[in-house]
């Protein structure tokens, strides 16, 4: 769990899980069922509403970047592919958990990537 900024992780999909048929987490249009996902969970304590933003740099598949608010639902706040931007921004509420999500457009591209979590300005 993510609860100090900034973050920042070196991750890799190569292994990951791919969201599932049906799965909430394809509520946001661009992580398809056979999009290999990996999964951050942020939940900052003590600050108050924060405005926050995910970057995703130093890959080369065609990745997708997703926030969702809770377990259950996607609250729409972003989601981008490689074309777009590499950067989604929202407001994370003091005591709510939020899900940054690196996903990759489809089940065949997947790689190493980087991923920086920061008090946006």
């Amino acid at each position: 769990m993510i609860d100090t900024l900034p973050f920042t992780t070196e991750g890799n999909n190569e292994q990951a899980s791919v969201a599932g048929y049906n799965s909430w987490a394809t509520s946001c249009v661009l992580v398809q069922e056979t999009s290999p996902t990996t999964w951050y969970k942020v939940s900052l304590q003590g600050n108050g509403a924060t405005c926050v933003k995910a970057s995703l740099f130093g890959y080369s598949f065609d990745a997708i970047l997703a926030v969702y608010s809770s377990a259950d639902s996607c609250k729409n706040l972003g989601c981008i592919d490689q074309s777009n931007s590499d950067t989604v921004a929202w407001k994370a509420e003091e005591g709510e958990t939020d899900y940054v999500v690196v996903a990759s457009s489809g089940e065949w591209t997947r790689g190493p990537f980087s991923l920086e979590i920061s008090v946006s300005v």
